[in-house]
């Protein structure tokens, strides 16, 4: 049996049993408060409590918080609009030995907790926070990681690296660490005796006003790399829908406060107020220059100035004149500690994470959700090539049936996004300064597809410790998985797509490279955990190109599913007209992709149905398949020049994007694809959703998805007449194009969708896990 994972078990030893109180300010955020409140039934680290404090809401933030979780959490209220004094109601309130703060609008790793009182084992630290990731799709970046600050609010907020900031204002013996808002802990009873939050900081510049003061009396905060919170700023009443309409007149404020109350008992008055009017201008110069660029417009450009205004007076004149603002005393409640995970909740159910590999144990794992990383080298909407396209309907399958999920991908950054509900972990393996030797020898693809897949190893290594992930899950194109599956950490399922030697031997490209790839290949299949493949055409890629008897090795065959549309969008089967139809080609303008028969086809198609329309969409590849070296010229100039009489009639679309692409199927009425060889297709499945009949080759995958003469026609590769007849005979027949495209959907439905397609797959991942003794024998049905 295979491990489930390596067992991370962080924070499990020393300071281990500390309770925390999870403290969770909101106001007016009901929806992300719900689901921030969900992830933490979640947490590995079962021995916390959570207090909620809420602001002067408008909305039933209450009465959610009354109905879905009763006793489960402890409410208190705030009477004002006040971070600092919201977080130190939550404070007195809590009864917990750490206090963990989270905002409601952030969702925390499963193991945040468990990695936070691992640091608190060392009794010196007096407080831990992890990393932050801005995971809004148009944003998707690492938003805090190891940041420091100085005493005059100079804040560098990732550091990748032990770097020092540069040309800083206040030396850098005057720089310290301190956590995100949104990612920090504190022994409770150090923060009381330093009387708690500065109530004059009502936003921004609480986290790091009292890291200031607890690094100037000496205590240890432990900065941990991972600890991941995943943050989703929602607009509010500090922030609007614009990007820039934020809360400037608080945000200067405080950056004058704290640069007069923090700088001058360390670097003297004088160079404070230096720092301080540094950072007027800063800001305006900032505001000013962004206005200049057209990113804030006239009317909020005047409002900004405004309040900066206001916020630079009113920040000298607190820092000057009035003294800091603390609660009187702040009283602590002396309630018993109340556990966030109970099991008398009604649908409220603790995470009961299974750490050992006992049968016993191992049985529970059956009923479980999993957590499970996809890796695809592309991901859409950036990528719309097929293994890009099946790895997103196998997440979005394994999310709908309750599994956790998390994709890798290839990015220009170190980026985390979610879409859905699924975590898209961007990673660049142009930051892996390895593989050199590779380029020595004028691999460079090589070099490349290992680098990104040691950047792959790294993130899952991550995953591994901040969700406990339990089972990895590659294509075998771009070798994703491979330094995953050499360590050995994890169980790594390989899907079988196309594979290098394959694509070598069609486009005339075998040399020394594709050859050492295939060989990797080869051993990157010997090496998994299990072998999926997805049509009895990948089945006989293992025999006759890898020479691997799938019997041998434990293997699954799996169809790829997609999601199908609502009933609604398929248009009525109602045809047009039989003379002007509309035949639809989809994918890279390659000759593996019969593009060359299409072309020889039209013609014979076009003087039997002569109104008959082609729209021929993707992009050209003429380059990479050696075309281009052999005839000077790209597939559609090609075209243009050889079939000069059918261009009236031909429409090149180039690279379309995922909405225009679902019009093209809708529109069409029939769909073509001559591939000489498919691991499996897609794209058939995409126009079968629409319910237009379907024309493929009898060569891998198509086999599988097409039933010939009833969802569409199978005709032999490479043969253009077959070809041309087939589609003649549906472009000439509305009522044929009505019938087959009708049972096409109904096929999709029952055997095709994203669901079916994570069922199967989620049977292969508990096999491997001891969860099940499914046989894994199956094959897929072609009837």
């Amino acid at each position: 049996m295979v491990s489930a994972s390596r067992n991370v078990r962080v924070g499990q030893k020393g300071g281990t049993h500390l309770p925390f109180s999870v403290i969770v300010n909101t106001c007016d955020r009901v929806h992300s408060l719900r689901t921030l409140l969900r992830s933490l039934n979640h947490q590995t680290y079962p021995n916390f409590e959570v207090v909620v404090v809420v602001g002067p809401t408008k909305d039933d933030t209450i009465d959610m918080l009354s109905e879905e979780f009763g006793n489960q959490v402890n409410v208190v209220r705030c009477a004002e609009f006040n971070l600092s004094s919201s977080r130190n109601v939550g404070l007195a309130n809590a009864a917990g030995d750490v206090v963990a703060f989270i905002d409601d609008d952030a969702v925390p790793c499963p193991t945040w907790l468990a990695q936070l009182a691992g640091a608190y084992s060392d009794s010196a630290v007096a407080g831990a926070g992890g990393s932050t990731y801005n995971v809004n799709p148009e944003v998707g970046e690492l938003q805090f990681f190891r940041g420091l600050f100085s005493v005059l609010a100079e804040q560098d907020d990732v550091r990748t690296s032990d770097r020092l900031p540069e040309k800083p204002t206040a030396p850098l013996d005057h720089w310290f660490p301190r956590f995100h808002g949104t990612n920090m802990s504190y022994r409770k009873e150090i923060v009381i005796e330093m009387r708690g939050f500065d109530e004059r900081y009502e936003y921004l510049f609480d986290d790091s006003d009292i890291a200031a003061r607890l690094a100037r009396r000496g205590h240890q905060l432990r900065q941990l790399p991972d600890a991941v919170v995943y943050h989703s700023p929602k607009s509010g009443s500090n922030r609007g829908e614009h990007e820039f309409d934020l809360n400037w007149y608080c945000w200067l404020r405080s950056t004058i406060y704290f640069a007069i109350k923090n700088g001058t008992p360390t670097i003297g008055l004088r160079k404070s107020l230096t720092g301080a009017i540094k950072s007027v201008s800063s800001f305006y110069a900032h505001v000013d220059d962004l206005h200049g660029k057209g990113d804030i417009p006239e009317e909020l450009h005047k409002r900004i100035r405004k309040n900066l205004r206001k916020g630079w007076a009113e920040g000298f004149f607190q820092g000057l004149v009035l003294s800091r603002k603390f609660p009187d005393g702040l009283p602590t409640n002396e309630r018993r500690f109340s556990p966030f995970l109970r099991q008398d909740f009604p649908g409220i159910q603790s995470s009961g994470r299974i750490r050992s590999t006992g049968c016993d144990e191992m049985e529970k794992m059956s009923n479980e959700p999993l957590r499970v990383c996809l890796l695809s080298v592309g991901y859409p909407p950036g990528d719309t090539h097929g293994v890009s396209r099946s790895t997103h309907s196998l997440a979005n399958g394994l999310k709908e049936l309750g599994h956790e999920v998390h994709v890798v991908t290839a990015g220009e950054r170190n980026r985390v996004v979610s879409q859905d509900g699924v975590y898209i972990h961007e990673v660049c393996g142009a930051d892996h300064n390895r593989y050199s030797t590779f380029s020595a020898m004028g691999y460079q693809d090589l070099r490349h597809w290992l680098r990104h897949s040691h950047a792959v190893f790294d993130k899952v290594r991550a995953l591994q410790l901040n969700h406990e992930i339990q089972i990895v899950d590659s294509p075998l194109w771009n070798l994703d998985g491979l330094v995953t599956a050499v360590s050995q950490d994890i169980p790594v399922v390989v899907r079988v797509v196309t594979a290098m030697k394959q694509i070598a031997a069609i486009h005339g490209r075998e040399d020394d490279e594709t050859s050492v790839i295939a060989e990797l290949e080869c051993e990157f299949l010997r090496m998994a955990s299990a072998v999926i493949s997805n049509s009895r055409g990948s089945v006989r890629t293992l025999r006759e190109i890898y020479g691997i008897d799938p019997d041998g090795i434990l293997h699954h065959v799996a169809p790829y599913g997609i999601v199908p549309v609502r009933d609604e969008e398929v248009p009525e089967h109602e045809a047009r007209p039989t003379e002007d139809p509309t035949v639809l080609f989809v994918g890279r303008l390659e000759g593996r992709k019969g593009i060359l028969d299409l072309f020889e086809a039209i013609p014979q198609i076009l003087r039997q149905a002569p109104k008959t329309r082609f729209q021929i969409a993707g992009s050209d590849n003429s380059r990479e398949d050696g075309f281009h070296a052999i005839h000077g010229m790209d597939y559609p100039s090609y075209f243009n020049k050889e079939f000069s009489s059918c261009v009236g009639q031909t429409e090149f679309l180039g690279f379309v994007d995922e909405r225009q692409l679902q019009r093209l199927y809708r529109d069409c009425d029939v769909f073509v694809a001559p591939s000489h060889y498919e691991s499996f297709g897609l794209i058939y499945l995409e126009a079968m959703n629409y319910a237009r009949p379907v024309i493929g080759c009898r060569s891998g995958g198509p086999e599988d998805i097409i039933v010939d003469g009833k969802t569409g026609f199978l005709t032999p590769p490479q043969d253009v007449p077959a070809l041309a007849n087939a589609i003649i005979r549906l472009v000439m027949s509305p009522e044929r194009r009505s019938e087959m495209g009708r049972s096409g959907r109904q096929r999709l439905i029952e055997r095709f969708s994203h669901i079916a397609m994570a069922r199967e797959f989620v049977e292969v991942y508990k096999m491997l896990l001891g969860g099940t003794e499914t046989d894994l024998s199956g094959s897929a049905d072609p009837s």
